[in-house]
């Protein structure tokens, strides 16, 4: 359903942008994965080369295991944050890279966009109770 101010930026690119970026990481009921959500931001701003590798470290260090008790690996904290490169993705700012062996590269306007998320963090918008 959109928003009010989400019909007012149809034509306003740039204010769809910043409204996006104000609604990151996505909410979830897992609360590993927000906080996943929020590393993977806070890695591609930072313009880390491997952002999941990052966010698997990161979750090691605040306590964050599997069910069964082992570390997250990077494989695992990609798919974690799922949710949060699938937006990346929808919006064109992780780009195709035969280069290597990731099928995606960070673009700068991933850099930006990230950085803007990171900045509006925690937005108004996600500042509700959890239940």
């Amino acid at each position: 359903m959109v928003t009010v101010r989400g019909k007012a930026a149809r034509s306003d690119p740039p204010a769809l942008w910043f409204q996006l970026a104000e609604r990151m990481p996505l909410t979830s009921k897992d609360l590993c994965e927000e906080q996943a959500g929020l590393l993977f931001l806070i890695a591609v701003a930072a313009g880390e080369n491997d952002p999941d590798g990052f966010v698997a470290a990161m979750l090691d260090a605040i306590g964050w295991k599997h069910r069964d008790r082992t570390p997250i690996t990077t494989s695992s904290a990609a798919h974690i944050t799922r949710n949060t490169t699938d937006v990346l993705r929808r919006l064109r700012l992780l780009a195709p890279d035969s280069r290597v062996a990731k099928p995606e590269r960070v673009t700068s306007q991933a850099v930006a966009f990230a950085r803007a998320a990171a900045r509006s963090w925690p937005s108004v918008a996600k500042s509700t109770p959890r239940s």
